[in-house]
């Protein structure tokens, strides 16, 4: 089976108004456990022109992207997102994957291509990358992996796999990172698992009892004055051995 991996950098995590700096997208072979062909690059504004007032000097530190860099060496945000749908519609594509994806990375780029479309340029095709739309499996290794419990973040989870991110925070180590964790596991039950819906389930303790909830991983949500966690559906029947209740939201 091929899968299209992409991870994205960006200007910071406001989907409605920041930028997608770098994108990296890879096709890869679950058989070989091997990418069969890798793209990345820097990328143009999707408003045109990077005039660094919506770059903060903390993310440019983060991801040793600067504002020059992005200026001299960004292809054409135009042409980079083609590339991407032009490999999400390829026949033997069968799904996509995405670390965090589904709550940030495919609703950044959508966002960001809406953006371009707008400017009155040859539109591109948005349908082909959506969960919604495209004729594709969707598979996001934050949620869908059988992995034991621990932190959901990138490098965290593939340090508890052997697998070093060298250079994270740049998108095509953390797209290969991602693919390398993906091939821990079998395919056909990612893949089952990627059918079953996200929900958020909140912990029943109470003050004294917290840290029972954190060491479940489940994490405190000031708005709601709740311990919180986002679970697979499909694990819900395995949350009656904890040792406290808990409440689908």
């Amino acid at each position: 089976m091929i899968l299209l991996g992409i991870d994205i950098e960006t200007t910071g995590t406001d989907i409605e108004n920041d930028s997608i700096t770098e994108i990296a997208i890879v096709s890869w072979d679950t058989e070989k456990k091997a990418a069969i062909q890798t793209a990345s690059t820097l990328v143009g504004s999707a408003d045109g022109v990077w005039d660094g007032r919506e770059y903060p000097e903390d993310v440019q530190q983060l991801t040793g992207i600067t504002i020059d860099d992005l200026r001299n060496h960004g292809a054409d945000f135009g042409h980079v997102m083609r590339l991407l749908v032009k490999n999400a519609q390829h026949p033997m594509v069968a799904g996509i994957v995405t670390h965090n994806g589904t709550t940030f990375d495919l609703p950044f780029l959508a966002n960001n291509i809406t953006r371009w479309n707008e400017r009155g340029d040859a539109p591109i095709p948005i349908d082909a990358i959506l969960p919604s739309t495209a004729p594709l499996d969707f598979i996001d290794t934050r949620y869908d992996l059988p992995a034991p419990e621990g932190s959901r973040k990138l490098t965290y989870m593939a340090a508890d796999h052997g697998i070093v991110n060298q250079y994270g925070h740049r998108a095509l180590s953390d797209v290969q990172t991602m693919l390398a964790l993906l091939s821990c596991y079998p395919i056909e039950e990612v893949l089952t698992r990627s059918q079953s819906p996200t929900v958020t389930i909140a912990a029943m303790v109470s003050y004294d009892d917290r840290d029972k909830a954190k060491q479940a991983g489940f994490f405190w949500e000031p708005a709601s004055k709740t311990w919180r966690k986002e679970v697979k559906e499909c694990d819900l029947m395995g949350m009656s051995e904890l040792p406290f209740k808990i409440q689908r939201l």
